[in-house]
């Protein structure tokens, strides 16, 4: 089955009925063609192999994607419908002023960044004695008697 991507693109509201019957002509342009093949060469008895089974994954695959085109074109009618009913606002209303948070020179006051950190300082060193008492391994924390430390040389 080949990989799905979603587009987008716009169009005039007024073009939205001759998209939707373009698609839901492809849609049942596909159906038709679908109810025209054969699962297998036997149509009366079909036979177990692999060209059977082959088949009925095609049809699968195109059965698949005429659900996913009738899925897209159901959510664009009920868009529409959404918009076609929904209470029309006026254009002409006035923008809603919302206040202005930041008031002082600063764009963080310097006792709320203060407090913050020594927050933050608090809550690090509490997950460090934690977690070094929890995690501690005698084993992997010790070097090793042969190792050596090479210096790294640059050329």
């Amino acid at each position: 089955m080949s990989q799905r991507v979603n587009i987008q693109y716009s169009i005039d509201i007024e073009d939205l009925p001759n998209e939707v019957n373009r698609l839901l002509s492809v849609a049942q342009s596909e159906l038709n063609n679908l109810s025209s093949m054969n699962i297998s060469a036997e149509a009366e008895q079909p036979e177990i192999s692999l060209q059977t089974v082959f088949n009925i994954n095609e049809i699968r695959a195109k059965i698949a994607s005429v659900d996913h085109a009738l899925s897209d074109i159901s959510n664009i009618m009920n868009g529409y419908i959404n918009y076609l009913t929904a209470p029309q606002q006026e254009e002409a209303e006035e923008p809603i002023e919302t206040p202005e948070v930041y008031d002082g020179d600063e764009l963080y006051p310097a006792t709320e960044v203060v407090d913050k950190l020594g927050e933050l300082e608090s809550k690090l060193q509490q997950f460090k004695s934690t977690s070094t008492k929890e995690n501690y391994d005698p084993v992997t924390t010790q070097k090793p008697e042969f190792a050596q430390e090479v210096l790294k040389t640059t050329t």
